[in-house]
């Protein structure tokens, strides 16, 4: 049963502006399973409590802005590859990367939480969607950022 708070804050998710937004979007999927090319897991999933939906992390990136920008064709697009290099006309190359651009690696890809502590949000094979530090760790590796052409 989804709590009464839950959907208040799915609906406050909705309302935020671009940035912040994406972001909220992508707080809502944390704790989702992940699955290696399940691209099934939509946002109200989390906060439903239907937690049996798993995504990989091309599949959140793409849902997640999906949601936020339902009517830029973002969902048609299964490849993450098409995410990193395929999307010049949704996405641009950033040095100064913000909440809720995009974060890049070779075979994978995350959301941008909070760019002063490197903190990215992601569906990684050992945890499913959680928030993971872009800047040590195992993430620390060569990186490119990619924002919204809209924001």
């Amino acid at each position: 049963m989804t709590s009464p708070a839950l959907v208040d804050l799915w609906y406050q998710t909705k309302a935020l502006p671009p940035r912040e937004k994406i972001v909220g979007v992508a707080r809502l999927m944390l704790g989702t399973g992940y699955d290696y090319g399940n691209k099934s897991a939509r946002p109200i999933n989390g906060i439903s409590g239907t937690g049996g939906n798993k995504i990989d992390c091309s599949g959140f990136v793409r849902n997640v802005f999906d949601e936020v920008f339902p009517l830029e064709g973002l969902g048609s697009r299964d490849d993450l590859n098409a995410l990193k290099f395929q999307t010049e006309d949704l996405f641009v190359d950033t040095d100064a990367p913000l909440p809720g651009d995009i974060v890049c690696w070779d075979g994978h890809v995350g959301i941008v939480y909070d760019e002063k502590k490197g903190l990215f949000i992601g569906s990684q094979t050992s945890t499913g969607v959680r928030v993971a530090s872009y800047i040590s760790s195992y993430w620390s590796n060569v990186k490119k950022f990619r924002k919204w052409k809209a924001l």
